[in-house]
């Protein structure tokens, strides 16, 4: 049990290393603004990239079903 603390402990310290320098890194750098941008058009390209496979599926059923309901109509 023992073991399993002390590997928390060094996993939660990385992490908090990491978040302070990431800190240090927004509150001083000048190219912070740019990264900044950067990061939210990488997240709108993988906003994008999830969305795809939905619309190329319904692209595909809805003609599928406008030709059945026009198939039952007729």
């Amino acid at each position: 049990m023992a073991d399993d603390r002390a590997r928390h402990e060094v996993n939660h310290a990385q992490v908090e290393r990491g978040r302070h320098a990431r800190e240090y890194f927004v509150r001083t750098s000048p190219v912070a603004p740019a990264v900044r941008r950067i990061a939210r058009t990488m997240e709108f390209v993988a906003l994008v990239a999830a969305c795809h496979p939905f619309v190329a599926s319904a692209g595909r059923t809805v003609p599928e079903n406008v030709a059945r309901v026009r198939a039952t109509l007729d």
